[in-house]
């Protein structure tokens, strides 16, 4: 059995830790274009719980439902920052905070990361991990050669 905490990060949702007051270290979890509202980056979230880390899945994205994060564009990504800074502050975080996105999020991971790190903005991620799939060419390879 797991033990695992979930604690509500003030204006922004549901992390999932450790039992106990901590501190520890932080990850917030970018999900993918199957949305936030899929369940997949809060599962993800109670697999990093269970190995100590304070997990927060950010669903960056408008729109869409629970299948479908909609058109991933337009997204404010200074809402993620705040997010981010956030976690950072939180009593049950060491003030370390990684970024880690899968498919779309890793390019929001990313974005985030280097707009931060270009602009010199305090609170800038202490790691970044980006998981995308490789993009697959449709009709790349002719059937008659």
């Amino acid at each position: 059995m797991l033990n695992i905490v979930r604690r509500l990060l003030p204006e922004f949702g549901t992390t999932y830790g450790p039992t106990g007051t901590g501190p520890f270290p932080a990850i917030m979890i970018l999900h993918g274009s199957e949305g936030a509202l899929s369940g997949w980056s809060h599962r993800t979230a109670v697999l990093f719980a269970a190995h100590g880390f304070l997990a927060y899945p950010h669903p960056y994205s408008t729109g869409g439902n629970a299948w479908n994060a909609g058109a991933i564009r337009d997204v404010p990504i200074d809402r993620t920052e705040q997010a981010m800074l956030a976690l950072r502050e939180f009593e049950f975080s060491t003030n370390k905070v990684g970024l880690y996105g899968v498919s779309r999020g890793g390019e929001h991971a990313l974005l985030l990361a280097a707009l931060m790190a270009t602009n010199a903005c305090e609170g800038q991620a202490d790691a970044v991990a980006a998981h995308s799939p490789a993009d697959v060419v449709c009709g790349a390879f002719d059937a008659k050669r």
